[in-house]
């Protein structure tokens, strides 16, 4: 399955926050707002804590999709059949990648 894998691997990068990617200026600007709303280091800590956090199970879900071991449940489908969720996910990965231009 290496286009999901592609896909989820570059809309992961983008939900973590690498700079110049349309997630990292959401990101940047609710921890902005939360810095310079005053000495709140309580929710300071609760943000980047989890931002911390969806960097990790960003990680393990490439990891496991990546990894093509199914689990012990029952597989119908492994496979890039559904050319519909495909187009879709290629039809919205420009946006994720040059959506942080318009956002600064």
């Amino acid at each position: 399955m290496p286009i999901i894998l592609a896909l989820i691997s570059i809309a992961n990068i983008s939900l973590c926050g690498l700079p110049f990617l349309r997630g990292f200026y959401s990101k940047d600007l609710i921890l902005e707002i939360v810095i310079m709303g005053g000495p709140r280091v309580g929710l300071f800590v609760i943000m980047i804590l989890a931002t911390f956090l969806t960097v990790i199970y960003s990680c393990r879900l490439s990891f496991l999709v990546g990894l093509n071991k199914p689990k012990s449940e029952v597989i119908y489908l492994i496979s890039e059949g559904d050319n519909l969720m495909l187009i879709g996910a290629a039809i919205l990965l420009p946006f994720t990648l040059i959506g942080g231009i318009y956002l600064s």
